[in-house]
């Protein structure tokens, strides 16, 4: 299947308060959470980057393509995950982006096939996330570039009321595909040391 209108972007985790170390650096039989990510978006036909801090650089760059890292462009008046987000969608304005946190090492490559599938059906491509009881997840999504370029406008005309990814998602006209009570499992958040024993 080509995918040739995304890019896919996986959000590295920077220095976790609560697990007091990167996520993306996390390993899991042998692989680093982030290149995990991006292996699953590789997997869709996706040319993958990675989004960084200025910080990050060093610890990233021995252990994934230089050329593949993207770090936070300092002159965009957001934070947190939002900003790699825009940076990216700077670097490609003509390209979707689908995004995956590396903190979520569970999701299976078929969810992310079927968020693929159901943001290109229809006469339009549409944006698109997972949710669970009407609560969006927003650290596995897909977005359009209309969609990302309208937010980045915002974003440079002082008009964001929040920099949060939900707020981000309900008022961007990101649509929602519901996850059942066994797929949740999937989005399972791993925030200290003790969520991974």
């Amino acid at each position: 299947m080509e995918h040739l209108s995304y890019t896919g972007l996986v959000l590295c985790g920077g220095n976790s308060t609560r697990m007091k170390s990167d996520k993306g650096l996390i390993e899991q039989d042998g692989t680093r959470w982030a290149a995990l990510a991006g292996q699953k978006l590789h997997s869709l036909g996706l040319p993958v980057y990675y989004s960084i801090n200025e910080y990050q650089f060093d610890q990233y760059s021995p252990i994934l393509p230089a050329a593949q890292l993207l770090v936070d462009h300092p002159a965009l008046p957001v934070k947190g995950p939002l900003k790699g987000i825009l940076s990216a969608a700077e670097k490609f304005p003509e390209q979707g982006i689908f995004l995956l946190a590396c903190d979520l090492p569970d999701i299976p490559e078929q969810l992310l096939l079927r968020l693929s599938e159901a943001a290109g059906n229809g006469p339009t491509p549409r944006s698109f996330c997972y949710s669970y009881q009407e609560q969006p997840e927003p650290m596995c999504c897909i977005f359009q570039s209309p969609t990302l370029q309208k937010i980045l406008h915002s974003a440079h005309q002082g008009l964001l009321e929040k920099f949060s990814m939900r707020y981000i998602l309900e008022h961007f006209g990101v649509e929602c595909l519901p996850l059942a009570a066994d797929e949740y499992v999937y989005f399972n958040n791993y925030n200290t040391p003790q969520d991974l024993a």
